[in-house]
């Protein structure tokens, strides 16, 4: 596991989101080649892939993983590639790793990396991305530091021909690992790389462009620099509404962060009005399980206590505590939440 990692109500909030996002580009490698509209139940596991797509980028994480999985049982028969099969296999650990099904999800990135390496070998960049994904997951225990080698390697070996979506995510996931190691320049550096190259694409990339904003926003907020930690969350969660609207579960971490850093400049008030729309938008969309949802829940407690609003603060914490234990159950993980950027000093 990391060590010296920044407070956990950050911490998990970078961690997880960025696994969306890694492994995302793996639905276009697919969507690509599906050409048909379902209209009905799904039989083909191309039509199963569609499926899972839609649900994905409306954010029914749940629903898109076990279209994804029913996707991956039907290919059994179908005869596909291996990069196909490592396609469909990727898209499904991260629509489980976004239900908050670590654990599943870091047993499919295997299955991928297993794959990728006899496909591809461990040079390629799809391997590289595959491990990526799995060393951001909160289950991992394996060498960090032989995959941050790998993951380096990977960004030389392909800076100049390398498609600028997959470079970003690489690049995003190996400055979160820099992160926790509290080394800032460096992560900042590589965030500013992509940062680059993906606005000199006609169209840059939302999601790509909304985890640079948070990575250098939490950046800030480990340094210090709360008012820069605000400005560049603020940002992030203006261009994710934008692009997905107002009530996608995209935005339930940066609208948690945002709320820690308005806290932390004693904004207690204003923090609170932000995670409870978090809350709602939890949910809606995300269940009552997920641990996003808990770790909202905890804040938004810690807030609500500052605020002298006692009762409804022990209620939110109880909810964040029982979903806390059921996350705990189902990935063999503590999900504690240390929110220290909450807390009387």
């Amino acid at each position: 596991m990391i060590t010296n990692s920044p407070p956990a109500s950050f911490h998990l909030a970078a961690k997880l989101w960025q696994v969306c996002c890694t492994m995302r580009h793996a639905i276009f490698l697919v969507m690509l080649s599906i050409q048909v509209t379902v209209a009905s139940e799904p039989q083909t596991w191309r039509e199963w892939m569609a499926r899972g797509g839609t649900l994905l980028a409306v954010g029914d994480y749940r629903a898109a993983a076990e279209a994804y999985r029913k996707a991956l049982v039907a290919s059994s028969d179908a005869h596909v590639d291996e990069r196909q099969s490592l396609a469909i296999i990727n898209v499904l650990a991260t629509a489980d790793a976004d239900a908050g099904r670590y654990a599943q999800a870091e047993f499919e990135r295997k299955q991928a990396l297993r794959i990728a390496e006899k496909s591809e070998r461990k040079e390629s960049l799809d391997y590289a991305l595959v491990l990526a994904g799995i060393c951001v997951l909160p289950t991992y225990t394996g060498n960090l530091a032989e995959a941050m080698t790998v993951m380096h390697q990977a960004i030389e070996t392909n800076r100049e021909r390398g498609p600028s979506r997959d470079l970003a995510a690489l690049r995003g996931s190996l400055a979160q690992l820099l992160v926790a190691g509290k080394r800032y320049g460096d992560a900042e550096a590589l965030l500013l790389e992509s940062q680059t190259d993906l606005l000199k694409r006609e169209r840059p990339d939302y999601d790509q462009m909304a985890n640079i904003l948070s990575e250098l926003g939490f950046i800030r907020y480990d340094q210090g620099r709360i008012t820069e930690s605000i400005d560049f969350y603020s940002r992030e969660i203006h261009l994710l509404e934008n692009a997905l609207g107002p009530g996608h579960p995209r935005l339930v971490v940066p609208l948690n962060n945002l709320a820690a850093s308005l806290t932390k400049l004693g904004k207690a008030q204003s923090a609170s009005e932000i995670l409870e729309r978090a809350v709602n938008l939890c949910d809606k969309t995300l269940g009552q399980e997920n641990a996003y949802c808990g770790m909202v829940l905890d804040n938004y407690s810690l807030a609500l206590r500052k605020l002298g609003r006692k009762h409804e603060a022990t209620e939110m914490a109880a909810r964040a505590h029982k979903i806390e234990q059921i996350s705990d159950r189902r990935n063999g993980i503590g999900l504690t939440v240390n929110a220290s950027a909450l807390s009387d000093k």
